[in-house]
């Protein structure tokens, strides 16, 4: 599991990955 970047803890970006 590679690390996520600073910015991954956007609402949007885990929307995208909920999708």
């Amino acid at each position: 599991m590679p690390l996520l970047p600073p910015w991954s803890h956007l609402p949007w970006f885990h929307a995208s990955h909920k999708l």
